[in-house]
């Protein structure tokens, strides 16, 4: 059997009829599977097309933590109300990138980028932002400087089924990090709970190590919502009381 075009095809009549009933079902399993999205929160909606661009190396301890392009170990994760009174809803529309540790061996090989930007995408599709604070870090296992991984598996076996203790860098890479997600076009906003309100904006937690990728797509009523924390020389949650 040969498909010639669009609905024809020569050959056997019975395997042209199987294969047109398979592609009638597969042209309407994804309009279901498109449908179901669009009736999702953007939320939801990242979270869903995440889980279907990535494999999670262990789902049922740790739901959210992916193998991102196959050397990053990347944790995403909801974000609460009660931390954000000000941000109406910001639950629907917003996911926060806890952690994204790639494979020492490869690191500075544009992974890291890969990831950002696929992010990117994901964020365009499923209309809602993505944030994260930027907070260098290693994994050391009772010692005072953290160590190296040359696979992957090390790197999963150490992070998600010893737990090793978080060993995080200084200041100064911290600000190297901050410039490579500006490179990224990832924009500053204040990112500080109602817990924060009032302690002083400074040292590793300051806002400009505060990261936010805003999507083209995103509703314009909960892009609204941002324009306070956006404000970063008025909004009060950056400011010691």
């Amino acid at each position: 059997m040969k498909q010639l075009g669009p609905n024809l095809y020569k050959g056997n009549f019975d395997d042209i009829v199987a294969l047109r009933n398979l592609t009638l079902l597969a042209e309407d399993k994804k309009r279901d599977d498109e449908r179901r999205l669009k009736a999702m929160l953007p939320s939801d909606r990242f979270l869903t097309i995440a889980s279907e661009t990535w494999r999670k190396p262990m789902r049922g301890t740790y739901p959210w933590t992916y193998q991102a392009e196959e050397y990053g170990l990347m944790e995403i994760n909801r974000m609460y109300q009660k931390d954000f009174p000000d941000i109406d809803q910001i639950s629907d529309f917003m996911i926060q990138m806890r952690s994204l540790y790639i494979v020492d061996l490869y690191q500075g090989q544009g992974i890291g980028r890969k990831i950002i930007n696929r992010m990117k995408n994901i964020a365009e599709k499923a209309s809602c932002c993505f944030c994260l604070f930027v907070h260098p870090f290693g994994f050391t296992k009772g010692g005072d400087l953290p160590s190296g991984f040359t696979t992957f598996s090390e790197l999963t076996h150490a992070a998600l089924i010893e737990e090793w203790e978080i060993f995080y860098h200084s200041e100064f890479d911290a600000e190297a990090t901050a410039s490579f997600y500006k490179e990224c076009g990832l924009t500053n906003i204040c990112l500080y709970s109602e817990e924060d309100r009032g302690e002083k904006a400074d040292g590793p937690n300051k806002w400009n190590f505060h990261f936010i990728y805003i999507p083209d797509s995103l509703d314009h009523d909960y892009r609204k919502r941002l324009d306070y924390r956006l404000n970063l020389e008025e909004c009060e949650y950056c400011k010691p009381e």
